[in-house]
């Protein structure tokens, strides 16, 4: 999250033409954790644009939270349309500095909101619980695939 030690980090990528943002830090707290991850986001973007990286296009990973996920109900499908919750959240104001990165440096962006991100995960129970339901309709479409997760693959018929 240093600026300095970003920008040294990233003096060499002088042909990045795609840059997909997913980075995180965790706090106890909502609202805790907008400034550092919006701080994280700015200082690659700032390295990235002191290097002269010939960035075309952005990818900020975002997820659920940008519709209320993590207050509870939603209406569903959410849409990009309706208005920003005001509870602090980090996407936000990530979606803004992208936003406007992107215009002054004449790159495009995007942001990908999933409800669910499916891979290893430390201190995160709820990744589990949330893929276990998945595992037994993708095995029921295609038997032959293997989770790779000892044990697991070996009890599914």
């Amino acid at each position: 999250m240093d600026r300095e030690r970003t920008t040294n980090a990233f003096s060499s990528l002088d042909k990045v033409t795609d840059l997909v943002f997913a980075a995180y830090v965790e706090k106890p707290t909502m609202a805790e954790t907008v400034e550092p991850n919006a701080r994280m986001l700015k200082n690659t973007l700032d390295a990235l644009a002191a290097c002269n990286v010939p960035l075309q296009r952005i990818v900020l990973a975002g997820g659920a939270k940008s519709y209320g996920f993590s207050l509870g109900a939603f209406n569903a499908p959410a849409k990009e349309t309706e208005p920003r919750l005001i509870a602090p959240i980090h996407y936000h104001q990530q979606e803004d500095i992208v936003a406007e990165w992107a215009a002054t440096n004449g790159a495009s962006w995007t942001v990908l909101r999933p409800h669910l991100v499916m891979g290893p995960s430390l201190n995160s129970p709820m990744m589990g619980f949330k893929s276990c339901p998945l595992w037994p309709a993708c095995h029921a479409i295609q038997p032959d695939c293997k989770l790779g997760v000892r044990g697991l693959d070996a009890q599914l018929p």
